[in-house]
């Protein structure tokens, strides 16, 4: 049965309708905030129910959807209370569970342990298994901005030929001048953010990197104090 060109055009319009509907979806769930079981370390540590309360109303990043951590949008009420007033240690978030020295470090001696079974141990790569993924993320922050970064000069070229031939037999249509501004717009948008992201990961890896290592050099001596 051969389709007559209507279903044929329904067909192929089919995976593009799946695929708005789908994208429309996940932008509306993703819009809202993260389940609060993301805070049960939070509730653990909390000495009693009123801390708790206090502690999980006053770390927004873990709720925080992917639109509020590219744009750092979750730490918009801290920084119009420090507007408002002079900020205390009191005012700022709670430490996230994975910037604890002593959960960094564990993490960094299973993967050592590791390591000693082979034949020749590399710290490297117990580092790589311990903070690869943070590096994966600001790597590709990083990359995104650097391709990004190309994508300026191409769109201004075509802006500046689009206008030095407007109003002339080969000049394109007005459509084609609102679409290379608002794709330098974009493209200045999404350059700021990955760069932006990939400084932020850049503080994360240095400060995770220095709890592990510092607290697992200190074990050592500690060790080796008791040893002698």
């Amino acid at each position: 049965m051969v389709l007559g060109q209507s279903d044929a055009d329904l067909w192929n319009a089919t995976p593009v309708a799946v695929f708005l509907v789908s994208s429309l979806a996940a932008f509306v769930l993703e819009c809202r905030p993260k389940n609060d079981k993301l805070y049960d370390w939070i509730l653990s540590n909390a000495a009693n129910g009123e801390e708790s309360e206090s502690l999980l109303a006053r770390s927004p990043e873990k709720r925080a959807n992917v639109f509020s951590r590219f744009t750092f949008a979750w730490m918009t009420p801290l920084l119009e209370k420090g507007r408002r007033t002079p900020l205390t240690m009191e005012d700022t978030f709670p430490l996230r569970k994975d910037f604890y020295p002593d959960e960094v470090s564990a993490k960094l001696q299973r993967h050592w342990q590791r390591e000693l079974k082979r034949q020749t141990p590399s710290l490297l790569r117990a580092s790589i298994r311990t903070f690869g993924s943070t590096w994966a993320l600001s790597s590709a922050f990083k990359l995104m901005s650097d391709i990004v970064s190309f994508l300026n000069p191409i769109l201004l070229s075509r802006l500046l030929g689009f206008v030095a031939s407007y109003n002339t037999p080969q000049g394109e249509p007005i459509e084609y001048g609102y679409f290379y501004a608002a794709a330098m717009f974009i493209v200045a948008c999404v350059q700021t953010l990955a760069s932006q992201q990939h400084l932020v990961q850049n503080q994360r890896i240095r400060t995770i990197m220095k709890a592990g290592y510092i607290t697992a050099i200190y074990q050592k001596t500690m060790l080796l104090s008791n040893d002698t």
